[in-house]
């Protein structure tokens, strides 16, 4: 039996059937170029947010403290899985990472996504109160209560991601 691939794939008698090593050049150079683009306007712009909202106390509110959560979890995703997709559209093989950086990008991908939801949805049910039940948002809504919030929310979101 004797199978012959085209450009890509070697055939059957030389008993290997692997893929393109990388995509054709006019697909990976403009990938490359976008999520460069991405990594770097994600990195400047949730770093600018977290050292502005830290640095100044007039910042410090408890919708500021969600977006600092939601910053936080952007830069970990961004920094943990940006780099190694790029590097992966580069070259489809061989895996180069090893599988502890493997299962820890799994683990911050996770958990990134985890701690976003959450914070999304505890920041709505805030919003909610505040703009449905006013009297009420005035006495719930405290910096410290917004910051005990968010602690929770991290810790579900790490104990969410952590493999079975």
């Amino acid at each position: 039996m004797s199978l012959h691939g085209d450009g890509g794939n070697m055939s059957a008698e030389s008993g290997s059937f692997l893929m393109p090593k990388r995509d054709p050049l006019y697909i990976v150079v403009p990938m490359i170029i976008m999520y460069s683009v991405i990594f770097v306007t994600g990195v400047i712009g949730n770093s600018i947010t977290c050292l502005v909202i830290a640095k100044h106390k007039y910042m410090h509110t408890a919708t500021n403290y969600y977006l600092f959560s939601l910053a936080v979890s952007d830069l970990i995703l961004l920094v943990s899985g940006l780099p190694q997709e790029m590097w992966s559209i580069w070259s489809k093989y061989p895996y180069i990472f090893g599988e502890i950086f493997c299962q820890l990008r799994g683990l911050f991908a996770e958990m990134s996504a985890n701690a976003t939801v959450l914070t999304i949805t505890a920041f709505t049910a805030e919003r909610y109160v505040a703009i449905c039940h006013p009297f009420m948002a005035q006495s719930m809504s405290k910096l410290s209560r917004a910051v005990k919030l968010i602690v929770i929310i991290w810790l579900v979101a790490v104990m969410f991601a952590i493999p079975q």
